[in-house]
């Protein structure tokens, strides 16, 4: 079914896109956590994860899953067109769970073993179901994701509360002011934390160090304006926080593998 993207049925182990913020356009995922432990973040908000939890995030919205201990971390994931899920719940009359779990803020919820149990069902069959016909595969994805919201939002009493603490302080601060110069010592005293408590500490929670969440995030920022904007190369090294043209393609370049320029043709079909 060509509106999954990406399926992934008891994953275990890190993979390229733990520690990575990274956006979906115009779909949305589901992870579905049956062990490990660590943080997942949401936009600018860090949730903790753990065993039989489960993320329905909006691919909009920059994510990143890091588990404590790569080994232990075993999960369900799946990426699908958002545009699918919005026109059916628009026929059935459900849009309002899709707002709640994908767009709201009960997203990160606690199941019951049972709960996460019948979840683990379901994306066993959706994986089986890949081996049929279309139409089955079709009728399988339709009635397991149903399955799937139902189950999670008659549990959202159990809605996971994002972590506050001072590395979602943090957080919060490098993402509204990405654009602006920064540096470990203007970030430790925005927090109101020590610089030291602050570098050890995020390391820690978030699995890379402050620079590099910087790095990643104006990364993630010039992607998207290449995706979504016009502006010129030059405009968006600038808005993402770079002060060197040179230096954003040479960066720009190390973690995606081609120049901006290509990155945009690309994103465009060209």
């Amino acid at each position: 079914m060509k509106d999954i993207v990406t399926l992934k049925y008891h994953d275990t182990g890190t993979d390229s896109l733990n520690g990575k913020k990274h956006f979906h356009d115009n779909e949305l995922e589901i992870l579905h956590i049956i062990s490990g432990s660590g943080v997942m973040m949401i936009k600018d908000k860090l949730y903790p994860l753990t065993d039989n939890t489960i993320f329905f995030v909006c691919g909009r919205d920059a994510h990143f899953s890091s588990p404590r201990i790569p080994k232990e971390y075993i999960r369900n994931k799946i990426v699908f067109s958002e545009n699918l899920l919005c026109s059916l719940c628009e026929k059935l009359g459900t849009s309002s769970v899709l707002d709640e779990l994908f767009y709201g803020d009960k997203g990160a919820v606690n199941l019951s073993a049972e709960s996460s149990m019948h979840i683990d069902e379901c994306f066993l069959k959706i994986t089986e179901s890949q081996k049929q016909r279309k139409e089955i595969r079709a009728m399988q994805f339709v009635s397991n994701i149903f399955s799937i919201l139902i189950t999670a939002s008659m549990q959202n009493n159990n809605a996971i509360p994002d972590i506050k603490n001072k590395i979602s302080d943090v957080i919060q601060y490098i993402n509204r002011n990405i654009s602006e110069k920064l540096s470990l010592d203007s970030v430790a005293n925005a927090a109101h934390v020590s610089k030291y408590y602050m570098i050890h500490t995020f390391k820690n929670a978030v699995g890379m160090t402050v620079f590099e969440y910087i790095t990643f995030t104006r990364i993630s920022k010039a992607k998207q304006l290449l995706r979504k904007t016009d502006d010129s190369i030059t405009d968006i090294c600038f808005a993402a926080g770079f002060d060197d043209l040179s230096y954003f393609g040479k960066v720009f370049r190390e973690y995606e593998g081609i120049t901006p320029r290509e990155y945009r043709k690309k994103s465009a079909g060209i």
